[in-house]
């Protein structure tokens, strides 16, 4: 998070927001009261972020569409019903069609933009824009080559090597299976591990490293990096609970 004011508005946001909910001595209560302040922390002050890097397209009803979006998805993730989950997935198809929509749009709208700039020869103008387009769009070539580094091209030894490939998938699932059967079996004999400081929990999360797409919770690393002390606390309370 480089930008200083958006880190401590953050911070600040969610530290008031977690002095203000009572600790449960529900294990999977305190952690949802703590997911859910960071996320919509993170949506309250760091969120509007996503506009300034699609500000061709992405605008005030994008916005409102995934607010609605999150605000859906965690009353989702807080209590599950076939009710949460329809209203979740509904929101969700709404706002990836506006999404797709504006997008659409936007490029339309450069297309003409160019199309005027070749038609009255303004070099300058046209080739411009071709630059700002290329930046936003590179086409991926996609390679298969097989065991041996040589690249491919026929379809049926693209396909042969794909099936290969799941095999291998396959059976080393299989070995971590067996592997962990093995150690379920003897994890009666594993001494006792000492409980973690919190000065261990803290080193671990500087570590672990940004960018990373974010799991199941949709709470990246920099969301918690990034939270302030009192954030890092009540991880840190929570954790030694599940330990006890």
């Amino acid at each position: 998070m480089e930008n200083k004011d958006k880190k401590n508005e953050y911070q600040e946001y969610i530290t008031g927001k977690l002095m203000q909910i009572e600790r449960k001595q529900d294990m999977n209560e305190e952690w949802i009261n703590i997911k859910n302040v960071i996320l919509e922390s993170a949506n309250e002050k760091i969120g509007e972020q996503r506009k300034e890097r699609n500000q061709d397209w992405y605008d005030e009803e994008c916005q409102t569409a995934m607010k609605e979006k999150n605000d859906a998805r965690k009353k989702c993730l807080n209590k599950e019903t076939w009710k949460t989950r329809e209203e979740y997935e509904e929101k969700r198809k709404i706002a990836i069609k506006l999404c797709r929509r504006k997008k659409r749009e936007m490029w339309n709208k450069k297309i003409e933009e160019l199309k005027g700039a070749n038609i009255k020869k303004n070099v300058r103008k046209f080739y411009k824009e071709v630059k700002e387009m290329s930046k936003e769009y590179q086409q991926q070539n996609i390679i298969y080559k097989d065991d041996k580094g040589k690249i491919l091209t026929e379809a049926k030894d693209i396909l042969l090597r794909w099936q290969q490939y799941f095999q291998c998938l396959l059976e080393n699932e299989l070995q971590t299976q067996e592997k962990n059967e093995k150690e379920n079996e003897n994890i009666e004999e594993l001494e006792d591990i000492d409980e973690p400081t919190y000065e261990e929990m803290i080193e671990v999360i500087s570590k672990m490293k940004n960018g990373k797409a974010p799991g199941i919770e949709n709470i990246t690393v920099e969301l918690i990096q990034n939270g302030g002390t009192e954030l890092l606390q009540r991880i840190f309370d929570l954790l030694l609970q599940i330990w006890d």
